[in-house]
């Protein structure tokens, strides 16, 4: 068995496509999957596991900036590579086909001058061997809108409304995203191929579960935040519990994110309120009078980090790599975006201070607040 290791060429498309939508057990028929990722994936980016003409694997990446905090306030964006679709078929497993698409991966980041590789990990104890450190985290919570009701004093203000034409909605996402992006520790840029696929496009968009938008406007009639969100009914003995999905909730006020919230949480007929996609130190439950209203089911990590230059990605931050602590690659790159505690790897065993209170030192420095977050999914 020899397996080789090159670079996609278009008529690996739909062997790729299989693959992937085998080994992630997605629900996605090969044909709509492969229609609806051409408009996003950088094929260039690209790379494939053949063994004796047979497709074993595959690995990408996308073209990313994240937005890193820098010292005395601040942010920066930095050119990151997006490591996605990185499958290997159960058949050649333990081959070491992975850690050779990720050499290939890293030496295409370092030509293009991106100084991090960036992921989502299907699970959680895979890459972390490669040099990855968890570097983000979020919430899955449920929340009661009968327990709902807001303090007196939570932001209010502007108005909200449905957005109902698809062309507008693309829009005020896109605008309203890219500022809010740039501004937010953890985001990720979404260039407009990446755009198209997200979006989908007319009519495919209002299939089912058909997606709604709420816009939030400030005082001055300008946007500045969305929330999309889906609902599932459920008619029990005639009486409606139904469900509303949030997919993504992007604001970049407190009153906007009060707002948009206020007006998920009284939707008509509505008993349960879900989402995936909220931050560990998300205001919300603080803008209630009663926080158990919102329940946390789920803490996972999301963006995993692989510090291609430590120097030089610290640098930007400006600050030094943690020098004072002996910690492996994957943990100092877990505190590179701030949301990483250097004190609570000591207590864990797995960093060592070279001076007493150094760990304590490095996170007065490096933890921003609040903490990174990325709403984008890859």
């Amino acid at each position: 068995m020899t397996i080789s290791i090159r670079r996609f060429v278009t008529a690996d498309r739909d062997a790729v496509v299989r693959n992937d939508v085998r080994s992630f057990a997605a629900k996605t028929p090969v044909e709509e999957a492969a229609r609806e990722w051409t408009r996003a994936l950088e094929w260039d980016r690209f790379w494939v596991a053949e063994d004796d003409g047979e497709l074993v694997g595959h690995a990408g990446a996308f073209s990313f900036d994240i937005t890193v905090a820098v010292a005395g306030g601040g942010v920066a964006r930095v050119p990151c590579s997006g490591v996605t679709w990185a499958s290997v078929q159960v058949t050649h497993r333990r081959q070491g086909i992975l850690r050779r698409f990720m050499e290939a991966l890293e030496g295409d980041a370092r030509d293009r001058g991106e100084l991090a590789l960036v992921l989502g990990a299907s699970e959680g104890g895979i890459y972390e061997r490669f040099g990855f450190g968890a570097a983000s985290q979020q919430r899955d919570v449920v929340i009661d809108p009968q327990m709902v009701r807001f303090r007196p004093r939570a932001p209010s203000g502007g108005s909200v409304h449905f957005v109902q034409d698809f062309e507008a909605e693309s829009q005020l996402r896109r605008e309203i995203h890219g500022r809010y992006a740039w501004g937010h520790v953890g985001e990720l840029s979404r260039s407009p191929q990446f755009w198209e696929r997200l979006l989908g496009t007319e009519p495919e968009w209002r299939t089912a579960p058909p997606r709604h938008t709420l816009v939030h406007r400030d005082a001055s009639g300008d946007p500045d935040g969305y929330a999309c969100f889906t609902l599932a009914d459920n008619w029990t003995g005639g009486r409606p519990l139904h469900t509303c999905e949030v997919t993504e909730l992007i604001a970049e006020t407190p009153v906007a994110h009060a707002e948009l919230w206020r007006t998920i949480c009284s939707l008509d007929l509505v008993m349960e309120i879900r989402t995936d996609v909220l931050a560990l130190d998300d205001p919300l439950p603080l803008l209630l009078d009663n926080a158990r209203a919102v329940r946390t089911t789920a803490v996972w990590d999301w963006l995993w980090v692989r510090l291609l230059d430590p120097e030089a990605a610290w640098a930007i931050r400006g600050l030094q790599p943690p020098d004072e602590l002996v910690m492996s690659d994957a943990d100092a790159s877990s505190l590179w975006l701030g949301g990483g505690s250097a004190r609570d790897l000591v207590r864990a065993g797995r960093a060592a201070e070279l001076r007493p209170g150094a760990a304590a030192d490095f996170d007065s420095l490096a933890r921003c607040v609040p903490g990174p977050f990325c709403s984008t999914g890859f």
